[in-house]
């Protein structure tokens, strides 16, 4: 969906187990930088890219999204992956506009509100279980609050595009340990058969 040229610095934000990473890393001669503040989801990203093809040009580190540490105009293009919900998108967006060198691309993947099954479906089992979570997409789940986060980033040549995501069978195996690193303060200090309970009524409805 990107279209990038090959050849290119990308940094991808908020890059979790890696796998957006990854596949723009297939581009040759691209090089792509993966940021992400959970220490668990860069340790999963980092032994993917030791098992896949191409995943030498892939670098992963632990950071925050809202102060990467990076160089002014450092890259050809910043990536959100269906992450920037995670973040305070605005900073976000600033910080990503601040390493792209002018003329490069500040490309955001964002779910409509409500769409994501697993994690809807994450939500409700948990609601059951007395803990309310968030619904995080919600910040950018629609197209026009996005357009207008991204127009107030100063982001100029604002293009946007719908696509429909088909989930494949590895996408659903990474969707409980990726919700339950959101929630894992609130799961941290339950007893490890009522984790267990959570995640087996989950898989049932996924």
């Amino acid at each position: 969906w990107l279209g990038l040229p090959a050849a290119l610095t990308v940094v991808d934000i908020g890059t979790g187990t890696g796998f957006a990473a990854l596949a723009v890393a297939q581009a040759a001669g691209t090089r792509v930088h993966g940021v992400d503040r959970s220490p668990p989801m860069i340790a999963v990203a980092r032994e993917r890219a030791a098992q896949a093809p191409g995943g030498g040009a892939v670098t992963f580190a632990v950071g925050d999204a809202h102060r990467l540490g990076l160089r002014d105009r450092c890259a050809d293009a910043a990536l959100f992956v269906t992450s920037l919900h995670y973040m305070t998108p605005g900073p976000a967006l600033a910080e990503a506009a601040r390493i792209v060198r002018p003329g490069g691309t500040v490309a955001v993947a964002a779910l409509r509100t409500g769409t994501l099954v697993p994690s809807a479906l994450f939500r409700e089992v948990m609601a059951e279980h007395g803990v309310p979570t968030p619904d995080f997409m919600a910040a950018v789940g629609s197209l026009d609050r996005l357009t207008a986060l991204l127009g107030a980033a100063a982001l100029a040549n604002i293009e946007t595009g719908q696509d429909t995501l088909r989930l494949a069978d590895a996408d659903l195996a990474d969707a409980w340990p990726v919700n339950a690193t959101i929630a894992s303060r609130r799961l941290a200090d339950w007893p490890e058969p009522e984790v267990a309970a959570v995640r087996e009524r989950w898989e049932a409805r996924v």
